[in-house]
């Protein structure tokens, strides 16, 4: 399937770093215990694994995009004999997409082979040695995470009812299934950071300092914003001011804030409600603050 301009944006802004993705499994997490129709709890393997295709495609990127690394890119099978859809040429002249973000969307991680195999190429590791230096509890983890994609193949795809009606998810087991993906993420995320960065600190961050860290971006992110506004007010172009440019910025204001109660509304009486409602904020306006700079990116340019 060639991928157009718009199906690789639109990927790549489901892309998430770790700690997103364990909010988002935490909050799926808390979500459970008032599941009360069984037949509900398939919709987890699914999510799950939607999960772990957000983190790990930021992942490839975050690796493609150090020169250290890109050298290895002939090792990655899955790209051999890959075609380049050359309609995204323009897209890279443009700087509308980078060269990572492209290869990070065509390298397949829709199964524990395709991550294992992308992520020791990459970085020149044996990474399921590498997952199993970090727990005792190895062959469980790793049984589990396989169970989940395959799980999630049984229920996404053709497979006969009666197949599916086999197969009973309860509660307990969708649980463990959280549990087990929240650790696969954080011990893939240790290993990429200590080969990527190797004085990056490895202390345990409360929920209170996420939500702090996030709030703090937000605050530098509100007065980057104020500035490019005022500067794309001010833009001639050819002639013409747009003064009266970014007039809805108000409007999107109370979107933000609705997606982020939205977002935040599964784990409305939960501990993680306020860290997920601080990052969709945050998340929200780094995407707004991308776009503005995208759509008027020649004429800022001219005006410096």
């Amino acid at each position: 399937m060639k991928l157009s301009l718009l199906d690789i944006k639109e990927t790549l802004s489901r892309s998430k770093f770790s700690n997103e993705i364990e909010i988002e499994l935490y909050g799926l997490y808390e979500v459970c215990g008032n599941i009360n129709d069984a037949k509900l709890f398939e919709y987890i393997p699914i999510k799950i694994v939607a999960c772990f295709e957000a983190f790990f495609r930021s992942v490839y990127r975050e690796i493609i995009d150090d020169s250290r690394f890109r050298g290895r890119l002939g090792n990655v099978k899955q790209l051999k004999n890959t075609k380049f859809n050359f309609e995204i040429l323009g897209a890279f002249q443009d700087n509308e997409i980078s060269l990572a973000d492209y290869l990070s969307i065509i390298i397949p991680c829709s199964s524990l082979d395709d991550i294992n195999s992308t992520i020791s190429s990459l970085l020149d590791i044996d990474f399921m040695s590498k997952i199993k230096n970090k727990t005792t509890k190895y062959v469980d983890l790793i049984s589990s995470i396989e169970n989940i994609f395959n799980l999630r193949h049984i229920f996404c795809h053709e497979v006969p009812d009666n197949e599916k009606s086999n197969i009973r998810l309860e509660l307990n087991k969708v649980e463990q299934y959280i549990k087990d993906s929240c650790d696969f993420i954080k011990y893939s995320d240790e290993i990429v950071r200590e080969i990527l960065y190797p004085n990056y600190p490895t202390t345990t961050i409360t929920t209170m300092e996420m939500i702090k860290y996030a709030q703090d971006n937000l605050v530098n992110l509100e007065s980057e914003l104020e500035e490019l506004v005022k500067k794309i007010r001010k833009l001639d172009l050819e002639g013409f001011f747009v003064s009266n440019e970014l007039d809805y910025i108000d409007d999107w204001k109370k979107y933000r804030e609705a997606k982020a109660k939205s977002e935040a509304k599964l784990c409305e009486d939960g501990s993680i409600y306020p860290l997920i409602y601080s990052v969709s904020l945050e998340s929200t306006t780094r995407e707004f603050i991308k776009e503005l700079k995208n759509e008027y990116k020649y004429h800022l340019m001219k005006s410096n």
